[in-house]
């Protein structure tokens, strides 16, 4: 098993064969600290598992149209905002398999990604089946309380797992999920997992 370093590789450091492949594959007006990242990505068409967790220079993750298999995506401490991708994935029939989605940046509208939370609900076996053992786990799972209350603003989900509100703090009291009119199923499973 190789160890791929690529997370903070400079566009001006690739080579000129790198950076015309790079271009080809992402488009000609990337040359973000990220690209070469995204670019290594993109060639991962069998993926399943994705954690990517705490790669701060990470902002977009255009990567996933070509990971048809995808099951779990881990973006947690990174710099992507904008997940409209996996919602045109999933609206398109590209995203079979998704089943778990972990976040954090507060800046993600999680209003616009309310079919990819949807479909997750009915999907088995992602993240904490290969991290944690659990075979019960999977969905949104959402690390901080900001991010967990924009849910109020989803009124077109019908069902909704989360999963793991040890990562937001405190659990205890209520939450307000009033705008969430469409919802019909909730599920909520917290893990207490020694780290």
């Amino acid at each position: 098993m190789g160890i791929l370093v690529c997370g903070n590789t400079d566009f001006e450091t690739l080579e000129d064969e790198e950076k015309i492949k790079l271009k080809e594959r992402l488009g000609e007006d990337e040359t973000g600290n990220d690209a070469y990242l995204r670019y290594v990505l993109s060639t991962l068409t069998n993926i399943e598992y994705l954690s990517l967790e705490g790669i701060t220079n990470l902002k977009k993750i255009d990567f996933v149209k070509n990971m048809k298999n995808l099951v779990q995506l881990d973006i947690v401490d990174t710099g992507v905002e904008d997940l409209t991708i996996l919602e045109d994935l999933t609206n398109s029939g590209n995203l079979l398999r998704f089943a778990t989605l972990n976040i954090s940046n507060n800046k993600v509208d999680l209003s616009k990604i309310q079919s990819t939370i949807n479909n997750m609900y009915d999907r088995k076996g992602s993240y904490w089946n290969t991290k944690f053992g659990s075979e019960r786990s999977h969905g949104l799972i959402i690390r901080g309380i900001s991010l967990l209350n924009k849910l109020n603003q989803c009124d077109e989900i019908e069902n909704l797992w989360l999963s793991d509100f040890s990562f937001i703090g405190d659990v205890s009291g209520s939450y307000d999920f009033s705008g969430m009119t469409s919802l019909k199923k909730i599920s909520v499973l917290q893990l207490k997992v020694d780290r």
